[in-house]
């Protein structure tokens, strides 16, 4: 059995070598799975490549993607990805990697996708209240908005079948607003989705700062849920 993990990445010199590194720690605990990572580098203007290409970190493929946007490092990864199962986790590690694996355990057990949440009551989280209210709210738009059933979409893990691998290379959505139309659309098309709880730690590398802006990314937000509303005809 094998799986692909991508880490979609811009600019994140400071950080990649040891995420590597950390979810390596995790996922060789399963050696009956054959891992590889696939760092998805969105056009990063820092040493991020670099780094990783000096590295030579073993089962460690980079891709060098022109177009911006992480919805596109996305699904050029899983394009590329022969795997029997994909996953993508944000760069940051606000998600613990340990969560793969039990992820790829419920995949074998007939899901479609599984995907991580922050608001079950066995998540074990630490992050602000206003990001958790801010998410919240998010989370209740979307799923008023569209055909979504999760408690939280935007969760920076999520892994995959190969069915669920074929929605999402099907997606348009070049932002971190693909997760929105991933679940949507593969609600939609009656893949069967799991939510499962994680660790979460909103702040893994302190001294990295948040790249997502409530007000402005809000309204973003709004645009895109009727963005994916009318491309799926509903």
């Amino acid at each position: 059995m094998k799986c692909d993990i991508c880490i979609p990445v811009l600019n994140e010199s400071s950080i990649i070598i040891n995420t590597i590194r950390t979810i390596q720690e995790e996922v060789k605990k399963r050696p009956d799975i054959e891992w590889r990572i696939i760092v998805a580098d969105n056009g990063s203007t820092d040493d991020t490549r670099q780094k990783v290409i000096t590295a030579g970190l073993k089962n460690t493929i980079l891709l060098s993607i022109s177009e911006k946007g992480k919805g596109i490092a996305i699904r050029r990864a899983a394009e590329y990805s022969l795997a029997d199962f994909f996953c993508f986790i944000d760069a940051d590690l606000s998600v613990s990697p340990k969560n793969i694996a039990v992820f790829v355990d419920h995949l074998s057990t007939g899901k479609d996708i599984v995907i991580g949440s922050r608001f079950l009551d066995e998540t074990k989280v630490k992050r602000s209240y206003l990001r958790t209210v801010s998410s919240k709210l998010f989370n209740f738009v979307a799923r008023i908005i569209l055909p979504i059933r999760v408690k939280d979409a935007q969760c920076g893990l999520k892994c995959m079948n190969i069915k669920g691998k074929e929605v999402l290379i099907a997606c348009k959505e070049t932002t971190w607003f693909l997760d929105l139309e991933l679940i949507a659309q593969a609600t939609s098309a009656r893949l069967v989705v799991e939510e499962l709880p994680i660790e979460w730690e909103e702040f893994y590398y302190v001294h990295r700062a948040s790249k997502l802006r409530v007000v402005r990314d809000g309204l973003q937000a709004l645009i895109a849920m009727m963005r994916i509303r009318q491309a799926l005809k509903i």
